[in-house]
């Protein structure tokens, strides 16, 4: 099944402040690195220079908007948690959801880029080697096979559920057989419409 994977890896916010002019001014950064490797260089850029505009000169078939685009759906709900002091969301299973690995373990993690369990079990040989964690490979194909049954889980829960509303269907269609069947009595359909007239005497007679 295809996925939407994230193209960065948001790390953090800071404010910062420039002085010029004998004004100070404040700004937000926003600090990500790329999702394939979020291990590696690390970009610092203003927030507000990464809110997509309208649209971009000389941009070949909007490939460049569409980039900033990717890149702002990623970080505008993190830089939104951080301004309203709570944590900063992550694109997928959290790490405290499994476990697979120890709180410390977690925190060993994170500090290297991997926030989730499908950043672990996509991480590439060279980026778990960086980690200070004994059997990385092996938590790496525990990672993977925890997504998997998460994933047969829920077609199995969606299964049932469809099961569940098949046979009340069928149980309500029933239902509704069985009333008809005693409304009806078993009895020649009755005829519809205004009775037939009567006949008068005289007709009856000349018939």
């Amino acid at each position: 099944m295809a996925e939407n994977k994230p193209i960065i890896i948001v790390n953090g916010f800071a404010t910062r402040y420039r002085t010029a002019d004998g004004k100070t001014e404040s700004f937000d950064v926003v600090r990500f690195s790329p999702a394939h490797d979020p291990m590696g260089t690390e970009n610092v850029v203003r927030v507000k220079e990464l809110i997509p505009p309208d649209s971009i000169r000389n941009d070949d078939e909007g490939t460049k908007l569409n980039l900033m685009k990717l890149k702002w759906a990623q970080i505008e709900p993190a830089y939104r948690a951080w301004k309203e002091g709570t944590e900063i969301p992550t694109n997928g299973t959290p790490l405290a959801a499994w476990a697979g690995v120890s709180p410390d373990q977690a925190d060993v993690l994170r500090a290297r880029g991997i926030k989730t369990v499908e950043a672990l079990r996509d991480a590439t040989d060279s980026m778990i080697a960086k980690v200070s964690l004994p059997n990385m490979r092996g938590l790496r194909e525990l990672a993977g096979k925890f997504l998997e049954s998460m994933t047969a889980s829920a077609a199995a829960a969606a299964m049932a559920q469809k099961d569940e509303e098949m046979a009340a269907m069928k149980e309500m269609m029933e239902e509704m057989a069985a009333r008809l069947a005693a409304v009806d009595g078993g009895d020649a359909p009755k005829r519809r419409g205004r009775p037939p007239k009567a006949e008068t005497l005289d007709e009856q007679e000349a018939a």
